[in-house]
């Protein structure tokens, strides 16, 4: 993301109080949100060794789900030893860091699949982007009343109707968060 300017505006609502000059200068980012790399990196944590996740899938670095299809080709391309790391090997925190470079991408198109130019609150499009990168472009398109509500900016509604997901009461903390961030759209 390039950052170009900063304005700050008097007597504006905290939505409206500081818009940074992106490659996409219509979607304000207000002050305190997190960004989608940053909900991410927060949400999954960074472990560079293989681990199980909450459901026993092998996993690495920043969630990258080591079952997955193209995992053994993902992992050699950035130098690993796939075979290495399922025997509970580690990779760099380099090599962790260009895996999620590659999903943040898979995640952003996600997010731009299901919502299209629709969300107009850049804190709201941070959380979809990690909602996406959690839960797979798939899994976030259930969401029918969820993302109905994202795409008509009814924050409020959408947020209550998030919390009552499975997703919600799974990941905890991250539901918290993701939802006390779409909220600062109000």
């Amino acid at each position: 993301m390039k950052f170009y300017a900063v304005a700050a505006l008097v007597g504006a609502t905290l939505a409206d109080q500081l818009f940074l000059a992106t490659d996409e200068p219509s979607k304000p980012i207000v002050f305190g949100c997190k960004s989608d790399i940053q909900l991410v990196e927060e949400g999954e944590g960074l472990r560079t060794c293989e681990y199980k996740d909450t459901v026993g899938i092998p996993t690495i670095c920043y969630g990258y789900n080591l079952s997955r299809g193209q995992a053994k080709s993902d992992i050699t391309a950035v130098g690993g030893d796939y075979n290495s790391v399922m025997a509970g090997g580690c990779l760099t925190k380099s090599q962790c860091e260009s895996l999620l470079d590659k999903d943040m991408g898979s995640a952003r198109k996600g997010e731009k699949d299901i919502f299209g130019n629709s969300i107009k609150c850049k804190c709201a499009q941070s959380v979809l982007v990690d909602m996406t990168y959690n839960l797979g472009e798939a899994g976030l398109a259930s969401f029918n009343t969820f993302d109905t509500l994202m795409k008509e900016g009814k924050w409020t509604e959408a947020v209550n109707d998030l919390k009552t997901t499975k997703w919600c009461g799974q990941v905890g903390t991250r539901c918290t968060r993701d939802c006390d961030q779409i909220l600062k759209c109000n």
